[in-house]
């Protein structure tokens, strides 16, 4: 048996507010070997992320500490090691791709200059070979025509090309240890099979080891080595993942494993009244170039798109990220500009300013990618609700 790489020992952490200390996780303790894939399963707010981002000492000091435990990575003291010789272990030799892609980029800063301040900083890459490098990374984990997005923005991409970026970032110095934070949420089944086979294919060929944190089961059952099933912040049942899954142990991870989603839809009912329909919605976004900033081409995001949705049914809308899925959802609600007849409960609001979409907001509705970005972080979630 080789020596682990990384070893966490009956790790704790509280969180100290207002005079009173919860306790996240408690005494979790588990190893990762090199090249090997562990996953950590749980319901969210089990303490999954907090356990994660303590091996890099990312939690919020001092209002977070460490009552027990003990950290090791390649035989160093990460938990009490000094700030310089952690900040040479992060980026370096363990990386982290996070749940929310849009509180890991920079706003203000292109998606080339993001990545290849990583490769200046870690690696002392020159300019050209920054650029080589960032279009390698960014063909890898699928960015279709890379050389066009270089000077993109996070808000220009959409939520599945922002977290391919991430993961980009992640592998541009050939890690370590990996630790993946639901890296593919926001990704369809197609390129979230690329990026796993990337990950295979780089664990392979480096030796890299992985923390992969996730919800998806069927993931972890293809994906990962070793699992440990987390709950109220303990790990209730740790490992193989063939052993966990066909012989499961704790009744915490019985309930887990029965909860995946199972059974068919109701039939659908073509008598029910139309809610919304679409005819020939086209959405397109113009390029401008040159010093007068003139329309040279269009990105047609949504072009020629008819749908009709009946009351009780579920469409669903599928496909690859950037494929328009979301700007349709967005031209249905109203929220971007768009071309084409859109009909909603008996009301042709195509033509409809933004006052006189009020009211019918209560009635059309949209839950976003990207939760932090929908949520104001100045205001408690009782103040976020239209209601309150």
């Amino acid at each position: 048996m080789t020596e682990p790489l990384l070893t966490v020992r009956d790790l704790s952490v509280a969180f100290h507010q207002g005079g009173q200390t919860s306790l996240a996780v408690d005494k979790v303790s588990f190893e990762i070997r090199p090249g090997e894939v562990l996953a950590l399963v749980g319901e969210s707010g089990s303490g999954k992320s907090v356990t994660a981002n303590s091996i890099l000492r990312l939690l919020p000091y001092p209002a977070a500490s460490h009552p027990t435990g003990e950290i090791r990575f390649a035989g160093q003291d990460l938990l009490h090691a000094p700030e310089p010789a952690i900040r040479r272990v992060r980026g370096n030799d363990i990386t982290m791709i996070f749940q929310e892609p849009m509180t890991s980029l920079n706003p203000l800063h292109s998606i080339e200059k993001q990545i290849g301040e990583i490769l200046e900083l870690h690696q002392g890459m020159d300019a050209r070979a920054t650029r080589a490098r960032t279009l390698e990374l960014l063909h890898q984990v699928g960015i279709r025509e890379p050389e066009k997005r270089l000077k993109a923005y996070p808000h220009e991409l959409s939520g599945g090309q922002r977290q391919r970026v991430m993961i980009a970032m992640a592998l541009a110095n050939r890690p370590k240890l990996l630790i993946a934070d639901e890296p593919t949420t926001a990704l369809d089944v197609t390129v979230q099979a690329q990026i796993l086979e990337l990950l295979r294919q780089l664990k392979g060929e480096h030796g890299m080891s992985m923390l992969f944190i996730t919800h998806d089961l069927g993931i972890v059952r293809k994906f990962a080595d070793r699992v440990c099933v987390m709950t109220k912040g303990k790990i209730v049942e740790e490992g193989a993942v063939e052993d966990v899954f066909s012989k499961p142990q704790h009744e915490y991870t019985r309930h887990l494993l029965s909860s995946e989603p199972r059974g068919e839809p109701s039939p659908a009912d073509p008598s029910r009244p139309v809610v919304i329909e679409g005819k020939d919605l086209r959405v397109w976004f113009p390029v401008k170039a040159g010093l007068m900033r003139k329309v040279v081409d269009h990105v047609k995001a949504v072009d020629g798109v008819d749908l009709a949705l009946r009351a009780g049914e579920t469409l669903g809308v599928v496909g690859e990220s950037g494929s328009g899925k979301t700007t349709l959802g967005l031209a249905l609600a109203r929220l971007i500009s768009s071309k084409g007849r859109i009909v909603f409960i008996g009301n042709q609001i195509d033509g409809f300013s933004f006052r006189q979409m009020l009211p019918f907001r209560d009635r059309l509705q949209v839950v976003f990618q990207d939760p932090f970005g929908s949520l104001s972080p100045r205001m408690p979630v009782a103040r976020s609700s239209p209601k309150a």
